[in-house]
Formats: structure tokens, sequence, C-alpha cells
């Protein structure tokens, strides 16, 4: 593995010697962890584009359905 030395406030390293901690891990393992699911999440497909072939597309619907909801709901709920 690679070495990688950061500086961080005062209130940043308590904050992550609490966790690491309260987790039972050592703070690098913490923020390796962490920087990994950051990395991971970025690379992931949003829900938006996993069905963007669907969004936005009702037949039949009325064009201004998203800014006047009162008159097309009317009726729905209490």
């Amino acid at each position: 593995m690679k070495i990688l030395s950061i500086r961080v406030e005062a209130a940043l390293d308590r904050w992550l010697t609490g966790e690491a901690k309260r987790h039972k891990l050592s703070k690098s393992k913490l923020v390796r962890d962490a920087l990994h699911r950051l990395w991971k999440s970025r690379s992931s497909v949003s829900v938006h584009d996993e069905m963007n072939d669907v969004c936005g597309r009702i037949k039949n619907a009325s064009r201004d359905l998203s800014s006047n909801t009162r008159r097309y709901l009317k009726g729905f709920g209490g």
C-alpha cells in the first residue's frame, strides 16, 4: 500500500479519534474505508441513469401536471 499523510483540524481529529474508538478501528482504517466508500459511490450508476428511458414520460399526461398539482390531485388524501 502507498502512504498518504494529511493534516486535519483539531476538531476533526477529535471526532475521528472518537469514531475510531467507537468502531474499534484505527484512524487510518476508518479513513481508508470512508475514502473507499466515496470512491465506489462515484462510479456507481444513479437510479435516474438506470431509469432514464422511462423518467418523465407518461402517455397522455397534461403538460402542466407538475405545476398545477392541486387541480389534478383534488380529492386525494384527507
